[in-house]
């Protein structure tokens, strides 16, 4: 799988085949970093809006938006278990979110 990232929009291509595109545009500035849930069902994205938003990929919303970074975040991850998320930041700082906590 791959996932491709220009500006707001997202594709994700197996095999060389588009399976799925969506536009993150409730952002309001360009995706730094997008990872996968273990699961696969949620999708985080890091942007320099200084946001992480969670979001349900099959249904395409988004469900929560993580602030509490002072600068554009760089890059985000899941833990292994899904339970947990980290990220980092031009402000210096790595957070860790309760990924459990979702809409």
């Amino acid at each position: 799988m791959h996932v491709k990232c220009q500006g707001r929009q997202v594709q994700v291509t197996l095999n060389d085949a588009l399976v799925s595109k969506a536009n993150l545009d409730e952002h309001r500035a360009y995706i730094r970093d997008l990872t996968f849930s273990p699961d696969g069902r949620w999708l985080a994205s890091a942007s320099a809006d200084q946001t992480i938003r969670l979001w349900d990929w099959e249904k395409g919303r988004s469900v929560a938006t993580l602030r509490g970074h002072a600068d554009e975040v760089w890059a985000v991850a899941f833990a292994p278990d899904g339970r947990s998320l980290f990220s980092t930041s031009k402000d210096g700082t790595v957070r860790s979110w309760n990924a459990t906590a979702k809409a």
